[in-house]
């Protein structure tokens, strides 16, 4: 049975609390954690952090707070609020009807976000990560910069997870979905004997549909680019480990660079899964 909403989607937890809140409810609170941490980070790190001892302490306090839990909750909130919005939510996968544990209970067919939405989720993360190096470089106290650097890990990773998505969709849109269509789909029932069955469409439905690897890895490279930057960027801060400060540096950027690369492809190899770009499947 199709289904656009939550009404029959299996839901193990807090099933009740997602259909009570609904897609706009859903979306108000991401985003309004979103400009919360936003305004935290930013009065943290230019009015309060060079105030007096008592403000300084109770604003580190609330910074790593808002650190740890206003991107977690943010993020479990907007991707349910996207998925409602532009999900239409469907019944199981049957990708692995024999499998031991549970997989793909529940399937949904996204409506793709036009590539605008891209571009300004990854100008807005650039400049948190470039702020952030700049926090770092003029900061004193070890602990608050420590917090800031989570804050620029996670944009850092944003943005590549943005520019994978991007390429991703570029792809398959010119010229991916057409070949995704001429690989064989294969019914359950023979998928149980093993027909169809294709080492390289195993491996890339794994690595690039079910748990979006290729992402991931551009994502680790951008974390990666944006700590070689930093350390370029602030090892005059830090005169006593300058020297071992660029040299790791100067391993960490070509290798981020390497990574993303490869990243950047494996993305566009996403036809060969088999799979509709708009599909997405549950872990359970």
């Amino acid at each position: 049975m199709t289904q656009r909403g939550l009404e029959n989607a299996t839901i193990p937890v807090g099933g009740s609390l997602w259909r009570a809140l609904g897609q706009n409810g859903m979306l108000a609170i991401g985003y309004g954690l979103v400009t919360v941490h936003a305004v935290v980070l930013l009065a943290d790190g230019f009015v309060f952090s060079r105030g007096d001892y008592d403000t300084a302490e109770l604003w580190g306090s609330i910074t790593r707070w808002s650190t740890i839990l206003c991107p977690l909750f943010a993020t479990c909130f907007l991707i349910m609020g996207e998925l409602v919005r532009r999900g239409d939510w469907r019944g199981q996968s049957r990708h692995k009807p024999d499998a031991a544990l549970p997989q793909g209970t529940n399937t949904v067919a996204l409506r793709m976000l036009p590539m605008g939405w891209h571009v300004l989720w990854g100008l807005f993360a650039l400049g948190v990560a470039a702020l952030v190096v700049l926090l770092v470089a003029t900061g004193t106290d070890d602990d608050r910069i420590a917090i800031w650097m989570v804050n620029g890990i996670m944009a850092a990773a944003i943005v590549g997870l943005v520019l994978a998505s991007g390429v991703k969709k570029r792809s398959w849109a010119r010229g991916g979905a057409q070949r995704a269509r001429e690989v064989e789909a294969v019914h359950p029932a023979l998928q149980r004997r093993g027909v169809g069955r294709t080492r390289s469409r195993t491996f890339w439905r794994w690595f690039g549909f079910r748990w979006r690897f290729d992402l991931v890895t551009c994502a680790l490279a951008t974390v990666g680019l944006w700590l070689g930057v930093l350390m370029l960027g602030t090892r005059s801060t830090f005169e006593s480990s300058a020297d071992s400060t660029t040299a790791v540096a100067a391993v960490l950027l070509p290798f981020s660079v390497v990574l993303l690369a490869v990243g950047l492809w494996t993305t566009t190899q996403f036809w060969r899964s088999g799979e509709d770009l708009a599909m997405h499947e549950s872990v359970a």
